[in-house]
């Protein structure tokens, strides 16, 4: 036996073989020459039977059935290569890690992953791979053709195995199920993963920041964040990426078409992705918990999200000021500060931004259009998150409390804006004139007064305003409406702040004091008057 081994091998990689036709057929594969030619995608093969196996894609009979599960095959040997599936033995087992495969050519591929050699280069953008089958998978990135088409939507695809992985979306059949949760799937490469979320193993950590992960393909990418090479770039703006599916993803942003559609209220999407949030919005089912607070969400990443509110800690920090953050998302936005490039313009006012999403929020603002609307007091909206922060006026919800004096806020905002006035924290310094603000919203409003920007109108007596904030306080003047009531001596306002000023009155809080005889006021207005007397005398 030995010997006949002998005799049949390769002269270029030195494979043995048992027979000379197995050596002829093995031949070709080191040969440029392909003479066998389909004619309808004129793809070219080597070998006879790769050319014939290939025909039989194109025809649609399947006359070979699986005797497990019904599923049709072309070929006799898709079915005994498919027929393993439904059983557990794993015969082929890999020396370095133990993990076990159904098929040996399986086995073959993993193995080239502990060797690290990556021979298999790609000639365009030269990213190694170990095995060539992964090199062919990535070459199609780099090509434009996309030759399998879907007979339901039309879409096209650059391999036939996209296809029937996409064609499982036009069906509602989902076999896959979850033990735990019940939660069905037609993948059972998204089954697979599902089943991670409910193990807390996380065998997969960072070399760089020992961050785990539940998923193989997630720390690939986590490590991408860690590098600065992007090369990856878009052809129509020219932004550079980390990953080729970054790219992919980015893409659609530049396509004007919006293919997936809410059948509730026919607001389209780019991503599919996206629509499935969408979904949650009209759906009541709040299937997540908070264990702390008890509050409920249709999301397990906004469960995430709100958790981080019970918990204190802000472990993303900014390495130019040094402010954290709570969510990763949040400091990419700050950073975002710190740069003076604005490549987006608004094409009304000509203000430039430094994000796609800033111009878009921005345009607003030229259109009378308030389509956000309260359904409990009929208060109109530019935009959708006002609304909701809107919606909390009317709740009696407060579900933030201050730690130093136990006031409850409805919004984390008010919260954080209340608590500089414990701490005295103030690091937002005008350069003209001096004066420190808790945060920089109210720093940028005070500018306007030294820029003289009165943009804000009064339409009854057109007096001009530096915030709207003011013109909104100025306008309750001219309803006539008092409904700021005092509990102590039954007056009324039109105006909240008048009415907190006078319940200053009644305690006696007066901080303002003249420096030349001591006398005190409430408003530093009132000094200021006063100050003239001093001056005329």
């Amino acid at each position: 036996m030995q010997k006949a081994l002998e005799e049949h091998i390769c002269e270029v990689c030195e494979k043995e073989f048992r027979c000379e036709a197995y050596l002829r057929q093995h031949s070709s594969i080191h040969s440029n020459i392909k003479e066998h030619r389909c004619d309808i995608f004129n793809e070219e093969f080597r070998r006879k039977q790769d050319f014939r196996m290939h025909q039989q894609a194109h025809s649609d009979a399947k006359k070979y059935e699986c005797d497990v599960c019904g599923k049709k095959f072309r070929t006799l040997y898709e079915v005994k290569s498919h027929k393993i599936i439904h059983s557990n033995v794993k015969q082929y087992g890999c020396d370095v890690c133990k993990k076990r495969f159904r098929h040996k050519n399986t086995l073959q591929m993993h193995q080239s992953i502990h060797s690290g050699v990556k021979e298999h280069a790609c000639d365009i953008c030269n990213k190694a791979f170990s095995h060539k089958k992964a090199l062919r998978m990535h070459q199609l990135i780099h090509s434009k053709v996309r030759k399998y088409e879907c007979d339901v939507c039309g879409k096209k695809f650059r391999t036939v195995s996209k296809v029937k992985s996409h064609m499982i979306i036009h069906s509602d059949v989902k076999r896959y199920r979850c033990d735990v949760c019940n939660k069905e799937f037609r993948h059972i490469q998204t089954f697979q993963v599902h089943q991670q979320i409910h193990s807390d193993v996380k065998e997969y950590a960072c070399d760089i920041c020992n961050k785990a992960f539940r998923h193989k393909h997630a720390l690939p990418m986590h490590q991408q964040t860690h590098s600065d090479v992007k090369e990856y770039k878009c052809d129509v703006c020219g932004r550079e990426f980390r990953a080729g599916s970054e790219v992919i993803s980015h893409m659609l942003i530049h396509r004007e078409f919006k293919q997936h559609r809410c059948d509730v209220c026919n607001k389209e999407f780019r991503h599919k992705h996206s629509l499935q949030q969408h979904l949650r919005i009209h759906s009541n089912a709040k299937e997540y918990q908070c264990d702390v607070c008890g509050k409920e969400f249709r999301t397990g990443s906004e469960v995430k999200s709100h958790m981080r509110i019970h918990n204190c800690e802000k472990q993303h920090i900014c390495d130019i000021c040094n402010k954290a953050f709570r969510h990763k998302e949040y400091l990419r936005m700050h950073q975002q500060i710190h740069s003076d490039i604005k490549e987006y313009k608004c094409e009304v006012c000509g203000r430039e931004f430094r994000t796609g999403s800033a111009v878009k929020s921005h345009m607003r603002i030229h259109s009378c259009v308030k389509k956000h609307k309260c359904d409990i007091c009929n208060k109109a909206f530019r935009h959708k998150g006002y609304l909701r922060m809107h919606y909390k006026i009317h709740s009696s919800t407060k579900e933030y409390t201050c730690k130093v004096c136990g006031k409850e806020f409805r919004l984390l905002q008010s919260l954080e804006n209340h608590l500089f006035h414990h701490y005295g924290l103030k690091e937002f310094v005008c350069e003209i004139c001096g004066k420190a603000f808790g945060n920089e919203s109210n720093l940028k409003k005070h500018m306007n007064v030294h820029a003289c920007r009165k943009k804000w109108i009064c339409d009854v007596c057109g007096k001009e305003f530096t915030c709207s904030t003011k013109l909104k306080l100025h306008l309750d003047s001219h309803s006539g409406v008092k409904r700021h009531q005092c509990n102590i001596c039954d007056n009324k306002f039109c105006r909240k702040d008048v009415l907190k000023y006078h319940m200053l009155r009644h305690f006696n809080v007066n901080k303002f004091a003249c420096k030349i005889c001591g006398r005190a006021f409430v408003q530093n207005f009132e000094l200021n008057k006063y100050l003239k007397c001093h001056a005329s005398s």
